[in-house]
């Protein structure tokens, strides 16, 4: 999982109390008098008040974005050994924003800002060391970045850990450590580990089989905004497995995964706007936006949909040529049902395969 670009939203940075009270003092007074308020302490040398700037010019709040005065602001802090703003331009420089993408000099960033302990900081430098950027690739390296940062309590690194232990990359594949490392993350409400702990729980995966545990986990993953969990928690409403059925909460949750980006719910969403029943009232024109969504991230499923609504005019004009057309994508992105589909309509066209 790769660490937001700063700009998203502030929590992704380590904030010092004398930071977070800048911000809070700005957030809660967003007058004039406040914000040059700030800009005259930022202006006196008070390196809270410029690290605080650089976060509020990147989208924190109250003012309108400006990466270029943002990363000023950096600078400035960093020149005084802010460890924030030292993160923040490491995130800078390897987002390329307002500059030109450099992975050098996001590195020289990223390490600064860990030796004062910023573990955010470590986190993304064992990401560059995955990644190789900037950095000789080193899933050593990698690993003991995310161990120190985990150690220093951030979640993602928490995280990590139990991915890596799970998939047995680069350490021993160990299923109580993963599901150590994931509870660890979770107590601290990090919506993936939740997820990835749910997951075991249900799936019963090296641990004691538990629906209704995994399902509680998978809803408070959901409620913390992810979109896969909230998809996941759908299909379980839908199907009435560590929960009660409920039909209304499966086309609540698909829904919002499905506005998330989620290609298997933006289907799944489709599917239950072109069939209708409990809890969904049928709408094929809406489906068909749906299906044309998750067609474009690439589900075959989709794809084959929209081949078989032109095919029989469902909701559109009758159109084999456009049939054709999504039936030989859905084909190609490995649907053997859309390879039936499109053999029997060129044969009965007459088209050529």
């Amino acid at each position: 999982m790769k660490a937001d670009p700063i700009g998203k939203r502030v929590s992704v940075l380590t904030c010092l109390v004398a930071v977070c009270l800048s911000l809070q003092t700005l957030l809660a007074d967003p007058s004039e008098d406040a914000l040059s308020a700030l800009q005259a302490q930022a202006a006196s040398g008070n390196v809270d008040a410029m690290t605080a700037l650089g976060f509020l010019y990147f989208g924190a709040g109250g003012l309108q974005q400006d990466y270029v005065k943002a990363r000023s602001w950096f600078e400035k802090g960093a020149e005084q050994e802010s460890p924030e703003a030292m993160l923040a331009l490491g995130l800078i420089y390897r987002e390329g924003l307002s500059v030109k993408p450099d992975v050098r000099q996001a590195v020289d960033w990223f390490r600064k800002a860990a030796k004062l302990e910023v573990p955010e900081a470590m986190f993304n430098l064992g990401n560059m060391y995955r990644d190789g950027q900037g950095v000789p690739q080193s899933m050593t390296q990698a690993i003991e970045w995310y161990q120190k940062a985990a150690m220093l309590g951030d979640p993602d690194a928490m995280n990590r850990m139990g991915v890596l232990h799970l998939e047995g990359r680069g350490v021993s594949q160990d299923y109580s450590k993963a599901i150590d490392w994931f509870e660890r993350a979770a107590a601290n409400d990090h919506p993936q580990s939740m997820y990835n702990l749910g997951q075991l729980y249900f799936a019963g995966r090296g641990i004691h089989k538990d629906e209704s545990k995994g399902a509680d986990l998978i809803r408070k993953s959901a409620e913390n905004g992810h979109p896969e969990a909230m998809y996941k928690l759908g299909l379980m409403f839908s199907a009435g497995r560590g929960v009660i059925q409920n039909h209304s909460a499966a086309h609540k949750w698909i829904r919002l995964a499905a506005e998330g980006e989620v290609p298997g719910a933006m289907y799944a969403y489709g599917v239950l706007l072109a069939n209708g029943g409990p809890g969904t009232a049928k709408d094929i024109q809406q489906a068909m936006i749906w299906y044309e969504r998750a067609a474009s991230k690439g589900d075959a499923r989709a794809m084959h949909n929209l081949g078989t609504m032109y095919r029989e005019g469902r909701g559109v004009p009758r159109d084999d040529a456009k049939a054709i057309e999504w039936y030989r994508k859905a084909a190609a992105n490995g649907s053997t049902e859309a390879r039936h589909n499109l053999d029997v309509m060129l044969r009965r066209t007459g088209r050529r395969p």
